[in-house]
């Protein structure tokens, strides 16, 4: 928002009105998104995971993969 020159309220409608949600909907969809390549595509452990992806631990990473994707970070990468 500030190197567009605009304040958040309006970047956050500019932004819901381009893409269709809002911005901190979307950086979360995109974060799960990656984590969901990086559970597939390698073998790092979810404590390297979250830190890649800028979660404070890994406990807050699994919470928050589980309530958008409806299963554990485990029981992803074992079904994939």
């Amino acid at each position: 928002a500030r190197d567009l020159g605009m304040g958040y309220e309006r970047f956050r409608k500019v932004f819901r009105a381009a893409t269709g949600v809002a911005p901190d909907a979307y950086r979360i969809r995109r974060r799960i998104d990656r984590a969901r390549r990086l559970l597939v595509g390698s073998d790092a452990t979810l404590a390297d995971i979250a830190t890649e992806l800028g979660y404070p631990n890994p406990f807050a990473f699994s919470a928050q993969f589980k309530r958008h994707v409806g299963e554990s970070p485990e029981a992803y990468r074992k079904r994939h």
